[in-house]
């Protein structure tokens, strides 16, 4: 059987990966021919680095359904609310909206940074760097930088101490 429905890029594969859903496959010839193979790489490290404690040992809140809108949103928060990474997938083209985590402190304040870019790229996260309140946070959300069919979103939360 073939297959010509258009796929995601090697973002959207490696960020899927990243919430521990299942597996990443590569076509080593075709994903050298064009050099997303280092990309993929840095996404590897990256998950392993500051992803991972999270996805395996956090709570997860579902937070939009693909089923009901153009984006699947979910959240992982570790047990005592200090981190959380946030996911968002768009499947098809739609406006920016924000997306609201759960699970979170709302007395922290958290420090906001989109992960996984390719090199050289800067985010697209308004609120990239930034610290948020936690209160914030739950009642606004965040706006991730997703309006395009397979753009996606990787942000990490880390309360100040």
């Amino acid at each position: 059987m073939v297959d010509d429905r258009p796929h995601p890029g090697p973002l959207l594969k490696g960020e899927g990966t990243g919430t521990g859903c299942y597996g990443l496959s590569f076509d080593w010839r075709a994903d050298a021919a064009v050099g997303s193979s280092r990309f993929e790489a840095a996404g590897i490290a990256v998950y392993k680095q500051k992803i991972r404690d999270v996805v395996e040992q956090g709570d997860l809140y579902r937070l939009e359904s693909p089923y009901e809108k153009p984006r699947a949103a979910l959240d992982y928060v570790s047990s005592d609310r200090s981190r959380a990474m946030l996911f968002v997938y768009q499947l098809d083209d739609a406006a920016v909206a924000a997306v609201k985590p759960r699970g979170l402190d709302p007395k922290a304040r958290y420090r906001i940074s989109e992960l996984n870019l390719p090199a050289g790229a800067k985010s697209q996260l308004a609120a990239d760097g930034q610290t948020v309140d936690g209160t914030t946070l739950l009642r606004d959300g965040l706006a991730p930088p997703c309006q395009k069919r397979f753009e996606s979103a990787v942000i990490e939360l880390v309360a100040e101490k």
